[in-house]
């Protein structure tokens, strides 16, 4: 398993990468602050009814 995203967290999670689901929109979870190098990252809904439709990079 990975690491929290830390530093490189988006402004709907914290440095845990924790967050909640406060309606239908785009939720920003990473945002890098270093060099754009390859990554993994994995995405858990840990109550019922959350489903991911969309993702964007760039």
């Amino acid at each position: 398993m990975g690491h929290a995203p830390g530093a490189d967290h988006g402004v709907d999670v914290d440095a845990n990468g924790d967050g909640v689901i406060k309606g239908q929109r785009l939720y920003q979870l990473v945002r890098l602050t270093g060099d754009v190098t390859d990554h993994t990252f994995e995405t858990r809904f840990l109550g019922p009814g959350a489903t991911a439709d969309s993702f964007t990079f760039g």
